[in-house]
């Protein structure tokens, strides 16, 4: 197998894990951790993943079978879009209204519950169980991955048999292994810290806007990252969610905020070796979030 195919194998694998990135949004993860409310957020998240898998070409892939699957999930998502249309009118129209508008927040619950009275109850539950079976979807495509993933495996076994396989490769970062579950990754874990700064009612907007721009930087350091260090990357995209969401919340905890800082430098720390911004791009974070430590 030549490295022209090799490069296109690995591209097809990376196209569908960008698009399954599209499905971890928060209004889905609400409902999947059992304290979604909101099927207004629920209903914006399906408009905007199905838009944004068509406006990404996901049914034009090159890989046909991902295609394929790509393009009879958008039609899931367009039938849903329908039956919830049909059933209820009302909760599209507050969907629109409330569209770009922090989610889950208790006055955004308490104005849906006022504007749709008696239905409420029901609507969250027929959109709870919708939106079980769109957030599951995408786990149909592990086989996918794997499958491709085995491919590019055989050939750099069969074309590069001195090297190991998760050495850099014509420049490319080749990370393999068996893929269980849903597919979660550096990124969409940053993501979600993206996510949750915007929606944060206790930092201003300068705050937001300067915590977000570190969050992508962080994102793009720990990419260049070698897959060596697989487990230190993990253990800052991690660490970094978890003290925003400690930090952002209506009483945030001091306590678990300091404790869980003192985790995300010295995850940081463990890296400074092979990639020295990523400490500073962390105590940066500090100072915005006020966050002292020695």
């Amino acid at each position: 197998m030549n490295e022209y195919k090799l490069q296109r194998l690995d591209k097809q694998r990376e196209e569908i894990r960008q698009l399954l990135s599209l499905f971890d949004r928060a209004a889905f993860r609400a409902y999947d951790k059992g304290y979604g409310g909101d099927p207004t957020a629920v209903l914006n998240a399906i408009w905007d993943t199905r838009i944004a898998l068509s406006t990404r070409g996901a049914s034009l892939l090159q890989y046909e079978e991902a295609a394929g699957f790509f393009r009879g999930l958008q039609e899931r998502l367009w039938e849903l879009e329908k039956k919830l249309q049909d059933k209820y009118p009302e909760v599209v129209a507050l969907a629109s209204d409330w569209r770009g508008k922090p989610i889950n927040t208790p006055d955004r619950i308490e104005s849906i519950k006022n504007a749709l009275g008696n239905e409420y109850v029901d609507a969250a539950d027929f959109i709870r169980a919708e939106a079980f079976s769109v957030y599951d979807s995408p786990k149909e495509s592990v086989e996918l991955l794997r499958k491709l993933d085995a491919e590019i495996e055989a050939a750099i076994k069969a074309d590069f048999p001195d090297i190991t396989i998760k050495e850099v490769i014509m420049g490319n970062k080749y990370s393999f292994g068996n893929i269980t579950g849903s597919i979660v990754n550096v990124d969409s874990v940053l993501e979600q810290v993206t996510q949750n700064i915007g929606s944060a009612n206790n930092i201003d907007e300068t705050a937001k806007k300067q915590l977000t721009e570190l969050i992508e930087q962080l994102k793009t350091q720990l990419q260049q990252v070698p897959s060596a260090k697989k487990e230190e990357v993990e253990a800052i995209a991690d660490t970094a969610k978890a003290l925003v969401e400690a930090s952002t919340k209506a009483q945030p905890n001091k306590t678990t905020i300091q404790i869980t800082a003192d985790g995300l430098k010295k995850a940081a720390e463990n890296l400074s070796g092979v990639m020295p911004t990523v400490l500073g791009i962390v105590k940066t974070v500090f100072q915005i979030v006020g966050i002292s430590l020695p």
